[in-house]
């Protein structure tokens, strides 16, 4: 389904995902998943290959500041779909991807 979704039109999809996709309020010690951010995180995920270089990189800044706190979300499915997340962006960006704030743990 969410493949569906992206397929139609992956840019406006992108760019209307980005609200839900941010760090503001953000409970790290929260174990419920946060449904909203989860399906943010999830979507991200099949929207990356699909988006323009241009896109993500403009989006790259607030996502990294994102994912710097998803990643030590007490969550596993929120930390697991950050990983998967960023897995897509190495592999479309490949070493424009910086991963500056994020430490080898994770």
């Amino acid at each position: 389904a969410l493949q569906n979704l992206s397929s139609s039109n992956p840019e406006a999809s992108f760019g209307c995902l980005l609200p839900y996709a941010r760090a503001d309020g953000l409970d790290l010690n929260d174990a419920a998943n946060p449904p909203a951010l989860l399906s943010a995180l999830r979507t991200l995920r099949c929207l990356v290959d699909r988006v323009s270089g241009d896109a993500l990189g403009a989006a790259l800044p607030s996502l990294m500041s994102l994912f710097r706190g998803t990643v030590c979300h007490r969550s596993v499915d929120v930390r697991k779909a950050t990983v998967f997340v960023l897995v897509e962006l190495h592999f479309v960006l490949g070493d424009g991807l910086d991963l500056d704030g994020l430490s080898d743990c994770h």
